[in-house]
């Protein structure tokens, strides 16, 4: 059902991302890469506008919502969404610099290492054509070079994937690599070789780079003091009409023992969430308009129902669902944080191989 405008911007943020490593091996789906919900049920009821985050927004994850950060994937045609991703596999990589005689093979030198100019093709080729416009074979080449930076270092350190690893790691996108193997975009000796690639590189990663890092429980709790707007999240359901009256007499029936939810499959205006009783699921205070979000959070769980009136209406809130202490969010506030300590870490280590050696991008775009 199409969502009509009272619903599209009653919630002010993009859709809420979970939180996870970008350092570890996660495939997500087509569809949310393109950004479409999972979830029918906030499908319908969920309403967002596109703006920029604020800075701490701990409901978006920032390694979603940089402004370069596209980089091939292995998958059903899938981009990884990150910062910095070390995770996506690199390109074929040619350690004996006299197989290539034809300089424009080349896309990049690494050391003593080539990165093919087929390989880097065919991997752009796995792009979808709606994301093309954010990934450029630059960004891709880009990442790859990081790639076989890591691989270096975890050559040095023995670091290998065994079959059953790699085997696992396609079997959970098996209808999607048969896919891409029968149109042709990737044959399988390339898929085997970049998932391989793909496993090392995390391995690395988390025995050498990531071992050492924690947060602290102090830290936590100062990013969960100095973020609760955007942390702190209700569920609450609403009925929106346009008029302070009607608003009234509904109030006054709901008083009177009618039911909130079939009011708001009768009477609210926005239809998106009238058709689940008015439900409109977890939010914070930041997600939603002032108006409505000084009113909601304000109550509590049983209170009466309170109106409330924006520029779209006038609204009869009733919240029936509260987190609000550290604990229901130190999970996802821990990972996080850890997320952001394994970004930097990520960052130092790579500006300390890029300086000991010679890098080349031969690529001309």
């Amino acid at each position: 059902m199409p969502r009509n405008d009272s619903q599209k911007e009653l919630f002010k943020a993009l859709p809420r991302k979970r939180f996870q490593s970008s350092h570890e091996v996660m495939l997500p789906s087509l569809k949310e890469l393109k950004g479409e919900k999972m979830d029918k049920q906030k499908e319908n009821h969920l309403t967002h506008k596109s703006h920029e985050h604020k800075k701490n927004s701990f409901s978006e994850n920032k390694l979603f919502i940089t402004s370069v950060f596209a980089f091939l994937v292995l998958f059903s045609a899938m981009v990884f969404f990150f910062v910095y991703n070390p995770q996506t596999p690199t390109g074929q990589v040619v350690a004996n610099t006299n197989v290539i005689t034809n300089a424009a093979e080349v896309a990049a030198i690494v050391g003593d290492e080539k990165i093919l100019m087929s390989d880097l093709d065919t991997r752009y080729a796995t792009v979808p054509e709606e994301l093309q416009a954010q990934v450029t074979k630059l960004s891709i080449l880009e990442n790859m070079v990081e790639n076989t930076l890591v691989l270096q270092e975890a050559r040095k350190n023995n670091i290998d994937a065994t079959q059953a690893e790699i085997d696992e790691a396609l079997s959970e996108q098996q209808a999607q690599v048969q896919a891409l193997s029968e149109e042709g975009v990737i044959t399988q000796e390339f898929l085997n070789k970049a998932v391989r690639e793909f496993i090392i590189v995390n391995k690395y990663l988390a025995d050498f780079v990531f071992k050492d890092l924690v947060v602290t429980e102090a830290k936590m709790q100062e990013y969960f003091n100095g973020n609760r707007d955007q942390i702190v999240q209700i569920k609450a359901s609403h009925i929106l009409v346009e008029t302070e009256q009607e608003a009234n007499e509904l109030l006054e029936q709901i008083k009177n023992g009618v039911s909130f939810e079939d009011l708001a499959k009768e009477k609210s205006t926005d239809e998106g969430s009238a058709q689940l009783g008015g439900d409109l699921s977890f939010f914070s205070k930041a997600d939603v308009v002032a108006e409505f979000g000084e009113a909601a959070f304000s109550m509590n769980v049983g209170d009466e129902p309170k109106i409330a009136q924006s520029q779209f209406g006038y609204h009869i809130i009733k919240v029936t669902e509260k987190k609000e202490s550290f604990d229901d969010y130190k999970t996802q506030i821990e990972s996080f944080l850890l997320q952001q300590e394994k970004d930097k870490a990520y960052s130092d280590f790579i500006e300390q191989q890029k300086a000991g050696k010679k890098i080349e991008i031969l690529l001309k775009e």
